[in-house]
């Protein structure tokens, strides 16, 4: 309460924008001046973006990463929304290991907060099914936000172990993951 902040960026809206605590937080910082930024990564549907919009609106400034999302929230009366697109840096991911010196290893990542919105469920279908081959190998990272002990170098090194980045989500904003994954030269299987 008595601290002053000049800007406060907040990011995945989807986590945690639903508690009644962070809201007033941010009213409370919004009223003092204080820049307050939101950050949607995910795509929202109208009936999400009308159903949040007093939660969306305690922001001074809100930046979408996708076009769609965009222009519902122009349309629903949102102001100050800006379009912004995601991007890798090419010098942290890029190609250590060529292709052909790869297993044959498919990639799936996910938050352990998410595991089914990520498709978890649809990657043990495929495993399943791919389990009479014996040279396919799925790596499988579940990313804990708040305890995640891997690097960026960490993540370019398990990229370019692997052949195959899948992206099985029912729905998302980028995925910065997926444009990663392609910058270390694995093919990408999307939903």
């Amino acid at each position: 309460e008595k601290k002053h902040y000049d800007i406060i960026h907040h990011l995945h809206e989807q986590y945690f924008a639903e508690t009644k605590d962070l809201v007033n937080f941010i009213k409370h910082h919004n009223s003092k001046g204080t820049k307050v930024v939101l950050t949607i990564n995910e795509v929202l549907s109208p009936y999400d973006i009308m159903i949040k919009k007093d939660r969306i609106s305690a922001f001074n400034c809100v930046s979408v990463n996708n076009p769609y999302v965009y222009e519902i929230m122009i349309k629903s009366g949102f102001e100050n929304i800006h379009l912004t697109y995601d991007g890798v840096d090419l010098s942290t991911f890029f190609i250590e290991k060529p292709f052909d010196q790869r297993d044959f290893v498919v990639f799936f990542s996910s938050s352990v907060m998410r595991l089914e919105h990520k498709g978890y469920s649809i990657l043990q279908e495929v495993k399943n099914k791919l389990s009479n081959y014996k040279d396919i190998y799925f790596a499988e990272i579940y990313v804990d936000s708040f305890n995640n002990k891997r690097t960026l170098k960490d993540m370019n090194k398990i990229y370019n172990e692997c052949k195959v980045f899948l992206c099985l989500s029912k729905s998302e904003g980028g995925p910065c993951t997926l444009l990663e994954a392609s910058a270390c030269g694995c093919v990408p299987v999307c939903t």
